[in-house]
């Protein structure tokens, strides 16, 4: 169904797939699934129908919570290009995936709200990977 022509098809492919990867133990066991159909899913990112771009990418982000290094550097380069997008919902679809990728911190425990010395240069870190992000898209 991800092939079909017509859209609505691929569309409610898209968002049947998402409501399976949003739950964790169902997304565990479609790793198979996702690995024979990745081309396919990260090719609908440019589908001409800008609502399926979108739920595309939140079918990514969602993906990417779930397994990790599921995506080569690559493959996260040609997503993150959707930032620009003129399409406001897929713009902010890979606005999220980038937030998930290069800002988010790995788990820790303690307490919220703490400003040690590390969390300060976590902080440093993900304000320069977002300038490097701005400069390199301004090329």
């Amino acid at each position: 169904m991800l092939y079909d022509k017509d859209a609505s098809v691929r569309m409610k492919c898209i968002l049947a797939l998402k409501a399976l990867y949003e739950k964790r133990e169902s997304a565990m066991k479609l790793s198979v699934f996702f690995q024979k159909f990745k081309k396919r899913i990260l090719s609908m990112t440019q589908d001409r129908q800008p609502e399926i771009t979108s739920e595309c990418m939140q079918l990514l982000r969602l993906i990417s919570e779930h397994y990790v290094g599921v995506f080569s550097s690559m493959e996260y380069i040609f997503l993150f290009q959707f930032v620009y997008a003129a399409y406001r919902p897929m713009a902010t679809a890979a606005g999220e995936l980038i937030c998930r990728r290069l800002l988010l911190p790995p788990t820790q425990e303690g307490l919220a709200g703490q400003n040690s010395p590390a969390e300060v240069d976590r902080n440093m870190q993900n304000m320069k990977t977002l300038i490097d992000f701005y400069l390199q898209g301004e090329r």
